[in-house]
């Protein structure tokens, strides 16, 4: 099973990275464990904390905060 989900994230990955490129297919790495954490609710039944969706926020704010710098970048 976990070679089931290995191979299907790595060919999204690189499909990713065709489609948009390598800098921000990077910065879409970076919501794994968001997904994990969501995931692991739904399968296995985990308790979502208050600090998990904290860092689950870090996590957005941060994706989004380089995704607008990366915009900025653009524009200069």
């Amino acid at each position: 099973m976990s070679i089931f989900a290995s191979v299907i994230a790595y060919l999204i990955q690189q499909v990713s990275v065709k489609r948009i490129g390598p800098a921000k297919t990077s910065l879409y790495i970076n919501l794994v464990p968001l997904f994990s954490m969501i995931m692991a609710y739904f399968i296995l039944g985990e308790v979502i904390t208050l600090p998990k969706v904290l860092a689950g926020f870090m996590i957005i704010s941060g994706v989004i905060i380089t995704l607008k710098s990366k915009k900025s970048e653009v524009k200069n």
